[in-house]
């Protein structure tokens, strides 16, 4: 129906084609931040919003932030909200927002 063989020849599809759009969104309208949500996607959420899966990695007390300043935006990807090994915590969430500070 699609015309591709598998959902990861779909996924990477849209990684790089909508990336690009949403890659010029982000020249054109210069958000300060975009967080994302889901650790084990890093390198399609970097690759969709700069163009590449480059990033450094912030060592939280009880998880990891993954962030790349792509022009003046800070790409940021946490842990999903909630659920039992994610931000499900006033103090994970305090801890997540003043590390983006920080970064930022």
């Amino acid at each position: 129906m699609t015309g591709f063989e598998t959902f990861n020849e779909y996924r990477e599809w849209c990684v790089e084609n909508r990336g690009a759009f949403y890659r010029q969104l982000i020249d054109e309208c210069h958000p300060k931040v975009i967080i994302c949500t889901g650790v084990t996607e890093k390198d399609n959420f970097f690759k969709f919003f700069t163009g590449e899966a480059v990033y450094e990695t912030k060592a939280l007390k009880e998880f990891n932030i993954f962030y790349r300043k792509y022009n003046d935006t800070l790409i940021c990807v946490c842990p999903f909200f909630g659920g039992p090994s994610g931000i499900n915590s006033y103090d994970k969430m305090e801890a997540l927002v003043e590390s983006v500070k920080r970064i930022m």
